[in-house]
């Protein structure tokens, strides 16, 4: 029998490709016919307008609290309870609940054509099954073959029923992979698909090593919690009601933890595509191991609320759950800087689709700007993808994401190669203040980025060994003595000034909102200068120390000024560090021999991380505490005389009178930092501060300087 022959979708029909599967049982041969259906997204439905969260909390008694779950239902909490969820229901029985009820968003009910989309993995090409492909006006008709991946046939017939169809979209199928016209215009499509299929199916495979245990385990986790934000709960009728605590110990043994980390180290999970496929999928999309499936949002809130248990949860999973469920977060989170780290560690077949699969879930004012092209060079796809998301966010977001040991041949080194896993991260920070980026591109490769010179790198100590012990003594022996009893060029103690810097600034001091998360500074001095005397230390600085590992894939370097600093592995003697208008972390640049510059990365540098370089040291009265706010960190400057704290940086001046602040809920499209200004005489709007102009600044006395970046 032939293969089957691929005929053109009516792109002014919007169609797409739909395949009607065969009942049969499990040892049948695979058959299915392909026909063309009309795909037009429909109108969006006029929605009631609720009242907000402030609204309702106005109508609250003193001791009551509104929080919005993780799919938008509001959710009441009574305090002096330990903050747990209370009730779906207002406490004042008079309040009309209709008023509060979430907007009905699945368009897909009523939508036609009906089909039910598969979210999957290929696997390899090897081991192929012969499906049969038969003329959709007669289904007993042979028309062809195809061939199928084998997780896909193993999927198809778990999912086929024993005695009618179902209308399913596959990507394998449905898309002619070998069309690039077409493969470029349906992954434009995919988020449409997706969010109007009836049901998505997430199809993990076949039943293997505990896995009906595991999903079993986690739909019972998931019914008893409530994820919040920035809090956890339990759900209203849960019957474990501790389960939610991140400081209770789930009581679950051995073989429940070993099912779970088999389930999650299913090939599923390790690819970019599907992100898209399961948060853009309505309500009743399903997560499946052979025949037993479980409904996806109980399976993503579990997630989600198990990836905050401080206690229990076995190391190697803990770490799997924080690098991978944080991409699971509301809608407003997800930013195209944070979905590119976050897809920098998954796998995708061609490296265009690490950007492509994020499409879908990014705001239309960065997404509409970017048109699939297969036939283009991955470095022009990246480059494209950088220019756009600039000119959107006015910042240098992406930047921070370069490295200069995965360049990848004579690309720009100012484009991030999103193919490589980046091993140093570091929390963002306001190295430039709320500025904007000042930027201009000089097409083919150069971008020109308006910031101060900082320093120049005199030495550098490219740190090898792995145990955290040794890399302190390693770094002992290459500073000159002296250091470690002086005092640091931008004040407090040298040793201080060190340790901040080995732990990239996680310290409770800074981020005062979570708990034990981190230690405090003087846990880590006192259990350092344990370590070094070879005293026994059980504290919780040293258990931190030991379980930090950044440091083994990272250069620790000084300049000639004096700063101290943590950068990549590649950093070098000359390396210049800079501070760039719109960029959150200092950056090191390596001059050419042309005068330009190469971006080696981004940098933790201890006195220039909070805008030091353009507004001077903070004032001795006060300290920057980063605070949790809509999930991102916010600074908060504290004043220790008067107890008392504000989001204004008291090293600025007063706003101009004809800038005004203004109100403004996170958008997708909005850097990390941000406030809303306006100006009241052009009515301009930013969400950068206009004391931070590059000529306010020069006002200042600060020398900007032009950085040319190849």
């Amino acid at each position: 029998m032939s293969l089957y022959t691929y005929t053109r979708l009516d792109v002014g029909n919007e169609e797409i490709r739909l395949i009607k599967l065969l009942p049969g049982s499990s040892d049948d041969d695979l058959s299915f016919s392909i026909y063309h259906a009309p795909l037009v997204p429909p109108k969006p439905r006029p929605e009631t307008k609720r009242p907000s969260i402030e609204e309702v909390q106005q109508t609250l008694p003193e001791d009551w609290r509104i929080r919005e779950t993780l799919n938008g239902r509001y959710l009441f909490t009574r305090t002096g309870t330990s903050g747990r969820p209370n009730s779906w229901t207002h406490p004042n029985e008079n309040f009309n609940n209709g008023s509060i009820a979430l907007p009905h968003r699945d368009q897909s009910s009523a939508f036609e054509p009906k089909f039910e989309a598969l979210s999957y993995t290929w696997g390899p090409n090897t081991n192929s099954v012969v499906a049969h492909i038969l003329d959709p006006s007669c289904s007993e008709q042979r028309q062809a073959d195809i061939r199928v991946g084998a997780n896909l046939a193993c999927a198809l017939k778990h999912l086929r029923y024993p005695d009618y169809s179902r209308t399913l979209w596959v990507d394998a199928i449905c898309i002619n992979q070998n069309d690039i016209d077409e493969r470029n215009a349906q992954v434009k499509r995919m988020g449409f698909i997706y969010s109007l299929a009836s049901r998505v199916v997430i199809w993990l495979g076949p039943e293997a090593e505990g896995s009906e245990h595991a999903l079993s385990t986690i739909d019972h986790f998931g019914n008893q919690v409530e994820y919040l934000g920035d809090y956890f709960g339990d759900s209203p009728g849960a019957t474990e009601v501790k389960w939610w605590n991140p400081a209770f110990e789930l009581p679950w043994d051995e073989k429940t933890w070993v099912s779970l980390m088999a389930l999650f180290r299913r090939p599923w999970f390790s690819r970019v595509w599907v992100l898209q496929e399961a948060l853009l999928a309505t309500h009743q999309a399903v997560v499946q191991c052979g025949d037993t499936s479980y409904p996806w949002y109980t399976f993503r809130k579990a997630m989600l609320v198990l990836t905050g248990k401080k206690v229990g949860v076995p190391s190697e999973l803990s770490s799997w759950l924080e690098s991978y469920s944080t991409a699971f977060f509301a809608e407003s989170l997800r930013s195209l800087p944070f979905l590119m780290r976050w897809a920098s560690d998954r796998q995708s077949t061609d490296p265009r689709d690490r950007l492509y699969g994020m499409l879908s879930l990014l705001s239309p004012a960065f997404s509409e700007r970017i048109e699939p092209q297969y036939s283009m060079p991955t470095y022009q796809i990246y480059t494209d993808a950088f220019l756009a998301h600039l000119d959107v966010e006015k910042r240098l977001s992406l930047l921070r994401q370069c490295s200069i040991e995965q360049r990848c041949g004579d690309w720009p080194s100012w484009v991030p190669n999103w193919a490589e896993h980046r091993a140093m991260r570091v929390l963002p920070r306001q190295a430039s203040g709320l500025s904007a980026a000042q930027t201009q591109y000089l097409a083919p490769h150069t971008l020109q980025v308006l910031g101060t010179g900082c320093g120049r790198v005199s030495t550098v100590n490219n740190i090898m060994p792995a145990d955290p012990v040794d890399i302190i003594q390693d770094v002992r022996r290459w500073l000159p003595e002296g250091h470690w009893t002086g005092d640091y060029i931008s004040g407090g103690s040298f040793l201080d000034a060190f340790l901040e810097v080995v732990f990239l600034g996680r310290i409770r001091e800074r981020y005062v909102r979570r708990g034990k998360e981190y230690p405090t500074l003087v846990e880590i001095r006192n259990d350092y200068l344990a370590m070094l005397s070879d005293t026994p230390s059980h504290g919780y600085g040293s258990k931190y120390l030991k379980g930090f590992s950044n440091l083994s894939r990272v250069s620790l370097f000084m300049t000639q000024e004096g700063f101290l600093g943590v950068g990549p592995p590649s950093t070098t003697e000359d390396d210049l560090l800079c501070v760039l208008l719109g960029c959150d972390s200092p950056m090191l640049l390596r001059p050419t021999a042309s005068g330009d510059l190469l971006v080696v990365g981004e940098c933790y540098v201890h006195g220039l991380m909070d805008g030091e370089a353009l507004l001077g040291p903070i004032p001795d009265q006060w300290r920057i505490e980063m605070r949790k706010g809509d999930g991102f960190d916010k600074p908060f400057f504290h004043n220790t005389s008067i107890g008392e704290s504000s989001t204004e940086d008291p090293r600025l001046s007063p706003l101009p009178v004809e800038w005004e602040i203004v109100p403004r809920n996170r958008r997708q499209e909005d850097p990390y930092f941000f406030k809303g200004f306006r100006n009241r005489t052009t009515a301009e709007v930013m969400t950068s501060d206009p004391r931070m102009l590059p000529e306010v600044l020069e006002e200042r006395g600060v020398k900007l300087e032009t950085f040319q970046l190849i």
